[in-house]
């Protein structure tokens, strides 16, 4: 225990590392919470603390812990900091569920973070996913300025040395001279991280992986990590060059893509792409001729008959079927092992028996659990079977008692949720293969009673299981288990589930050492699996995720010709397509073929899909009709909710965008975006003090969010607030030091008649961003003001031509410009009525 009672009470030892600890307290005098920090002794002197606290007294930054004061005591001088109840960044990725969204958000923090230290001239040099805490409100601060420096210094001393090996740039390891690119480098393995899920130079001891960082390039694109934007890719890239010179210019560079990544995601479902089980179009029915010579009118007939019957059992609508996951009852609590078991046993059951159905298709987990997260858990089935646009779902319900499990397999009309067929089962037992056998007899007996097929061989089964287990485990020996499973899969080559488990081991194998050798392990795998399989979509999934790894695009080009020309159903096609092209980053084919695919089967993943694919291409007009779509299924999902709500007001829709905003804040779904966005659009309509309600609940919840904060701004300098309106404007650019974008800087200094700074701030902003719509909307105002109109006319028509909507020049500062005939014409009757009058 320290000796520093005198000062504080409820002292806890909190942390404890190689270079000192930290304790929390409770600060007698103000009675709160702080974090204490001393530096161990041999490490650092009195001048090694006071050294800290100078550069921790440089910044005040709502993403940086901040600074109280330096003390003195028995063990020499200490930190008194900010305390962030919460957790770092590597256990809270641990414990929590986190959305792209999310990841984006606490990264931005981080980014924000890095602005405000670099504009200080300060290099963190220890920048980790430990030094990030992230407090009970989900908001990412950075700590640990222990071996901070400041820039002039040249960061070239012994202290670069006590750096995480890890985490350290090229040159923090070769002792060269740093600069803000090396905080950069150490922020893309974050990214990397927290995005990719895995180090981007491997899992292995922190000497070779630190080896690898020092001496070689990054082993493995960041394009590879599926499912995200490749404007975010290509930025963990830059962020990971070796060679300093070609990673971003600035940290601001990446704050600002960040924020633009961020902007996309929120309009995003978690679920990227659509699932790859789809189903069969209409079927071509061949056209009857008219027979030309009545002596061969019984011959012809009757091959007619018999062709036609092959032809259209081979064409015929296949059928669509989902299966929910079992539903659990009974008086006695089932051990979450006992229930892992069974629903593994069946759903392998079922995926067996319909993987390679030439009548029924399938509908995968991933678009099935989408749509009951989507609908909600008391959605009904009547409700599913609409959204997953399928004729038969498969329920099991499960009574169990300790002793035993009475099933109940059931199929369910999609459409009207009526019974078709129903079989009970009872099973005594816990072991895999016996549940596996008993499910798959139950599913046979209910959907092809008259098949029969031989149970799998019960020690196969229990192999399977045991090793399915052992692949859940993280420290689990990669080359052992497949090892293992290869030896498997030679005894048991039609047990499909096998393929399907050595394909997620493989990849994650090589996604950690990045070594092909795991890939080409799987190839070899693929390639000698039965023909059966092969002909079943999971097979040439499987192919098309190898070649992506590979970057064998010959290779998958090939395969997705072979899909093509296959016997699936177009819907099948399309959609495999469509999931291929979206993880290559190509929306605009992606887009084309779920059209494709949606014009065949409307469902509401694919009804997703099309609008996140509009919405990656910058096309929000086209995404609103998919969105409004969706919200027919899922009235009450959030995030399509908010996607409409917000691509409403940027359409300049603003009857729509109050609609859906009235809409979230009735089902008590904000936050501060949501909040601050109704609360322009409400401004834009004229209903200030609307506005005004909304706008301070958002500063209330923000109070340094500059960007809450000139909104609030804007609508008392409406109301006439003057006093009021000129404070806010102030604030915010007093808050610019520490980081603010130049737009809302600009904005203020304008409001306050420093037309010249903010003249020369948004030309900055247009040479850095000359396709601004936004900063050009912003020289129209700061125009305007001045008395130039008819240069803000010119502004104004640019900012249209790019991509502005004009119902943003409806707000009292730009009534000038009515006297200029031309912007009725620019920004329509409608909106100049209003401005005008």
């Amino acid at each position: 225990m320290i000796s520093i009672s005198e000062h504080y009470s409820n002292i806890t030892r909190l942390a404890q590392s190689g270079m000192g600890e930290v304790y929390v307290a409770t600060d007698t005098r103000l009675d709160r919470k702080v974090a204490i920090k001393f530096i161990k002794s041999h490490l650092g002197s009195n001048a090694d603390v006071m050294r800290e606290a100078k550069l921790l007294a440089r910044l005040n930054h709502h993403n940086i812990v901040q600074l109280y004061d330096v003390k003195d005591s028995a063990q020499g001088l200490y930190l008194e900091m900010e305390y962030v109840a919460g957790q770092t960044l590597t256990h809270y990725t641990r414990t929590v569920t986190l959305s792209l969204e999310k990841k984006l958000s606490l990264l931005s923090d981080i980014a924000n973070g890095l602005v405000a230290a670099h504009e200080r001239n300060i290099l963190h040099l220890d920048l980790k996913p430990e030094n990030i805490l992230v407090n009970e409100q989900g908001v990412a601060k950075i700590a640990d300025f222990g071996i901070a420096q400041l820039k002039e210094q040249g960061a070239k001393t012994a202290n670069t040395s006590f750096g995480s090996l890890k985490a350290m740039s090229p040159e923090q390891m070769n002792r060269l001279p740093l600069d803000h690119r090396s905080d950069l480098f150490s922020f893309g393995i974050i990214a990397f991280q927290l995005l990719a899920g895995r180090h981007p130079f491997g899992e292995d001891s922190d000497k070779a992986v630190a080896e690898r960082i020092r001496t070689t390039q990054l082993p493995e694109t960041a394009n590879l990590v599926f499912g995200l934007p490749k404007p975010l890719t290509d930025l963990m890239d830059a962020l990971l060059k070796q060679d300093p010179q070609k990673r971003p210019l600035n940290t601001q560079i990446v704050a600002h893509q960040l924020k633009q990544a961020l902007l996309q995601a929120s309009y995003e479902d978690s679920n990227d792409t659509m699932a790859l089980n789809d189903v069969l179009p209409p079927p071509r029915y061949p056209h009857l001729k008219r027979v030309l010579f009545a002596s061969l009118g019984v011959v012809f007939i009757t091959l007619l008959c018999v062709f036609g019957y092959q032809y259209w059992q081979a064409n015929k609508p296949k059928i669509y079927v989902a299966a929910l996951p079992p539903e659990f009852s009974g008086d006695n609590q089932l051990a979450d092992s006992h229930k892992q078991i069974l629903n593994l046993a069946i759903d392998d059951a079922i995926k067996q028996h319909f993987l390679n159905s030439k009548r029924y298709v399938l509908i995968s987990d991933s678009e099935v659990n989408q749509a009951k997260r989507l609908l909600g858990d008391n959605a009904s089935l009547k409700e599913l079977g609409h959204a997953l646009n399928a004729e038969e779902l498969i329920t099991v319900d499960a009574n169990c008692t300790s002793q035993s499990c009475d099933f109940e397999f059931n199929i369910v009309d999609g459409q009207s949720a009526t019974l078709i067929s129903h079989l009970r089962n009872v099973s005594a037992s816990k072991n895999y293969g016996e549940l596996f056998n008993m499910a798959s007899y139950s599913i046979r007996s209910l959907n092809a009673p008259n098949t029969e097929t031989e149970s799998v061989n019960k020690e196969v089964l229990e192999q399977y299981f045991s090793l399915h287990q052992k692949a859940l485990q993280a420290d689990a020996n990669s080359d052992e288990l497949m090892l293992e499973l290869d030896t498997l899969i030679q005894n048991a080559p039609d047990f499909w589930p096998l393929y399907s488990i050595y394909t997620k081991v493989s990849i994650a194998a090589y996604r950690n050492s990045s070594n092909k050798k795991h890939l080409y392990s799987l190839k070899k795998t693929l390639d000698k699996s039965p023909e059966e399989f092969k002909k079943t979509f999971l097979f040439q999934a499987s192919l098309l995720q190898l070649f992506q790894y590979l970057n064998d695009s010959a290779n998958a080009t090939k395969t997705l010709e072979l899909i093509e020309g296959s016997a699936f159903d177009e819907f099948q096609k399309q959609g495999i397509v469509s999931v291929y092209y979206s993880f290559q980053k190509d929306y605009s084919l992606a887009l084309k073929h779920a059209e494709l695919a949606y014009k065949l089967r409307p469902t509401l993943d694919i009804t997703t899909n099309l609008a996140l694919f509009n919405i990656r291409l910058g096309k929000y007009k086209d995404a609103l009709p998919y969105l409004k779509k969706a919200l027919t299924y899922a009235p009450n999902d959030f995030k399509t909710l908010k996607a409409i709500a917000d691509i409403s007001l940027l359409l300049g829709n603003l009857a729509e965008a109050n609609t859906s905003y009235e809409k979230l804040l009735n089902n008590r779904q904000v936050n501060t975006s949501t909040l601050n966005n109704y609360s322009v659009v409400l401004m834009l309509l004229g209903k200030l003090e609307q506005a005004l309600i909304h706008s301070e609940r958002v500063v209330a919840l923000a109070p340094n969010n500059t960007e809450a904060l000139i909104n609030l701004a804007d609508i008392h300098n409406l109301l006439g607030h003057s006093a009021k309106s000129l404070e806010l404007y102030s604030k915010i650019l007093a808050a610019d030091e520490q980081q603010t974008l130049k737009l809302i800087r600009a904005q203020a200094l304008a409001h306050l008649g420093r037309y010249q700074e903010a003249l020369a701030l948004i030309e900055k902003n247009i040479l850095e961003e000359p396709e601004s719509a936004e900063a050009y909307y912003v020289k129209t105002l700061i125009q305007t003001l001045i008395g130039e109109n008819y240069s803000a006319i010119a502004s104004l028509q640019q900012s249209l031509d790019l991509g502005w909507n004009s119902a943003f020049f409806r707000l009292g500062w730009f009534k000038p410009l009515c006297k200029i005939q031309k912007t009725n014409t620019l920004i329509g009757k409608e909106n100049f009525t209003y401005l005008c009058n």
